[in-house]
């Protein structure tokens, strides 16, 4: 969306200077650029709102440390179809959480609710959990351990699943 709202910024400035009271354009060309930057001001509002910090809709192709699970239930008085929002950091190579924590809203689903409202119980309790999106059909299929127990949530075409993260073993402590 970065660059909608830099295109929408220089499109009003070329306009802007083409269009002047002056310009020998026809009415309907002086018309269509008044449609159309405002067309591109509704673009940079769009542009704007996604870089405030509103959930990410996009699926999230690594494994991640969960931080906060919100679950809106679907609403049939409001006719809210629900949401669950994740607040989650990413994981790097060696399981350690890096760079700041992001927000992602997936829609509701009942298989889903109950997998993220497992997660924030062990969450409650004190229980780190990691997190990871497979691709069932198998485009972007993540690896998963086989000996870790997993909540798994699905929809169509792609899988949720949380794992508790054991604690970190340390070296044991020498004497000195």
């Amino acid at each position: 969306m970065s660059w909608l709202l830099a295109a929408s910024y220089a499109a009003v400035a070329a306009l802007l200077l083409n269009l002047g009271l002056r310009s020998r354009w026809p009415w309907w060309v002086k018309l269509g650029g008044v449609v159309l930057v405002s067309l591109l001001y509704f673009g940079t509002f769009l542009g704007w709102r996604a870089r405030e910090g509103w959930p990410s809709t996009t699926v999230i192709e690594e494994s991640f440390r969960l931080l906060s699970v919100h679950i809106e239930e679907p609403d049939r008085a409001t006719k809210s179809a629900g949401a669950v929002y994740y607040w989650v950091q990413l994981l790097d190579e060696e399981g350690t959480a890096t760079g700041p924590p992001r927000s992602y809203r997936r829609k509701f689903s009942a298989a889903e609710a109950a997998a993220a409202r497992r997660a924030e119980t062990l969450l409650r309790r004190g229980v780190p959990v990691e997190g990871r999106w497979q691709d069932l059909a198998g485009d972007r299929e993540l690896e998963r351990p086989d000996t870790s127990p997993s909540r798994r949530s699905e929809a169509p075409g792609e899988a949720l699943e949380f794992e508790e993260v054991a604690p970190p073993t340390l070296p044991p402590k020498g004497s000195s």
